[in-house]
């Protein structure tokens, strides 16, 4: 399933990044591809998908802000919105989601309360 979901992902060579991890004795192969966040998540604006892709990166509000030129409450009004479109709660939803979506499970995931 992961090299069907691989080969819908457009990107040159120059765009795929590949490295090694070592953890407890064993080797794992890490291969990084660009998202295009516009066909995955088109309900979304330009300045929302910018964030998003910030927020995967593992940016927190205020990177994000300072590097929009915008204001962290600014960032945390943007992140609502999303959480709303997307009917999530939370930054770790948000990567799910993304995951799921790129895996070809365009279902949202499950919120708990």
């Amino acid at each position: 399933m992961a090299s069907h979901a691989l080969a819908a992902l457009p990107a040159s060579a120059a765009d795929v990044r590949a490295w090694t991890v070592r953890h407890h004795g064993e080797v794992f192969a890490v291969v990084s591809l660009p998202l295009d966040l516009g066909a995955w998540l088109p309900q979304l604006t330009n300045a929302e998908r910018d964030i998003v892709g910030r927020v995967l990166h593992g940016d927190s509000n205020r990177d994000i802000a300072l590097a929009r030129g915008t204001s962290v409450r600014t960032v945390a009004n943007q992140l609502a919105a999303i959480y709303q479109k997307l009917s999530i709660t939370s930054r770790a939803d948000l990567a799910i989601h993304v995951i799921r979506l790129q895996l070809g499970r365009g279902a949202p995931p499950q919120t708990h309360p």
